[in-house]
């Protein structure tokens, strides 16, 4: 499954791609109407997240396969939002990049903020770990559990980062063209290419 954006019409697009065809379209659940708000997705499983990045922020999710709300709660406006592999947590990238935020997907709760810095954050494959960015910090690697520090990968400018489905490395870009790849277990720098 997929999922898009309607950015005109304000509505949620999910799509079968290897039929190529449309599955459901929906507008978010929110409890208080925004025009014109840019809107993020996450999908995991038969769960859709939607965060707006304008007005008041929120996550509303809603289930895949009738677009039916399940749950909403406030939260700051968002750029970027994610599930953990297991689909239990929802990564919250703050609009502007300004705030990094890790909910309980099932009720909303918060886990952790962190709100003093530039951020970009992805889950590692094993979701125990997430690969963040930061202007102070640069890349490395923390945990879910509590947002702290486990390793720094490197102190170079790779905000855009993956991780590869076995979870043995992390690769990290940045808009000059440089790729690296960091062992995710040691931090040990395994290539880099441009």
């Amino acid at each position: 499954m997929f999922g898009a954006v309607d950015r005109a019409r304000g509505r949620v697009v999910l799509f079968n791609l290897r039929e190529g065809r449309r599955l459901l379209e929906f507008v978010p659940g929110f409890a208080t109407v925004v025009s014109n708000a840019s809107l993020s997705i996450a999908l995991s499983g038969d769960r859709v997240a939607v965060g707006r990045g304008g007005g008041d922020g929120g996550v509303v999710v809603h289930d895949a396969n009738d677009g039916r709300k399940i749950i909403e709660w406030a939260a700051p406006r968002s750029q970027r939002l994610e599930f953990s592999p297991d689909g239990k947590l929802l990564l919250q990238v703050g609009r502007s990049r300004r705030s990094l935020h890790l909910w309980n997907a099932l009720d909303g709760t918060p886990r952790w903020a962190q709100t003093d810095d530039y951020h970009a954050a992805r889950f590692t494959a094993d979701g125990r770990h997430l690969a963040r960015y930061s202007w102070g910090n640069q890349l490395q690697l923390i945990r879910v559990e509590d947002g702290m520090q486990v390793m720094v990968l490197t102190d170079n400018y790779y905000q855009e980062m993956a991780g590869d489905p076995s979870g043995q490395l992390i690769v990290g870009a940045n808009p000059l063209g440089f790729i690296r790849g960091f062992d995710a277990a040691d931090g040990r720098q395994r290539f880099e290419v441009q």
